[in-house]
């Protein structure tokens, strides 16, 4: 887990943030749990928009291959 200002992130697995007392933070939906796990990946630097887009459009369509 990275730790970032209190809040504890994981992204091994499952996107998860978490307060530093062990309480779960509700991250969000599958959208949004695939930006946060791009921008922690990427933490320090500067992701742009196509990039982010791509990860989150890439997300649904391969929730969708599988169905």
């Amino acid at each position: 887990m990275r730790k970032n200002q209190g809040v504890r992130f994981g992204i091994l697995g499952s996107t998860q943030a978490g307060l530093p007392d062990g309480r779960p933070v509700a991250v969000g939906g599958p959208g949004v749990r695939v930006l946060l796990a791009r921008l922690l990946a990427e933490a320090g630097q500067v992701v742009g928009t196509r990039h982010l887009i791509d990860a989150r459009w890439r997300s649904t369509i391969t929730r969708c291959e599988r169905l």
